[in-house]
């Protein structure tokens, strides 16, 4: 909510996050409830469409926290569903370690090989962190369905 605060056009926002720890959830909401933009909790397994399938299309997807606690399987198949997810146009925010096996360059080809193109990568280096931005040049919302995108790991 910091990121809107009294932005002139906070109202304009509609918003969903996805948690499937009732507490945390809980705690978004609260935290969320003293902006005027229209902010969403959803309990529930964001590794899964079903979950939040009435709010797509969208523009602005955060992949964060997600591929380096995933299977490789996961993330591609997770990159693979990101044109049913957006509209053209739309903005992917993701994130990842670069610890060995640094996963990143076949994370920045899956996101060309469905139709996106990296708008910044960030990184202090191997071994460290990084961060991408791409923009969806193609949509599949058309298709969209429920599917399993991804299962945190034990």
């Amino acid at each position: 909510s910091d990121a809107l605060g009294n932005h002139e056009r906070r109202r304009d926002v509609s918003c969903t996050a996805v948690e499937l720890n009732p507490h945390l959830a809980a705690a978004a909401q609260s935290n969320l409830g003293s902006t005027d933009a229209k902010f969403e909790v959803i309990v529930g397994d964001a590794g899964n469409t079903a979950t939040f399938q009435h709010r797509l299309p969208i523009d602005v997807l955060l992949l964060v926290g997600i591929f380096g606690n995933v299977p490789d399987t996961d993330v591609e198949n997770t990159i693979s569903a990101v044109p049913s997810m957006c509209r053209k146009g739309a903005t992917v925010i993701w994130t990842r370690h670069r610890r060995a096996p640094d996963l990143t360059p076949s994370v920045r080809q899956w996101f060309d090989s469905v139709g996106c193109t990296s708008l910044d990568f960030v990184s202090p280096g191997e071994g460290q962190f990084a961060i991408g931005r791409e923009q969806v040049l193609r949509s599949a919302a058309n298709k969209r369905r429920a599917t399993r995108l991804f299962r945190f790991q034990d």
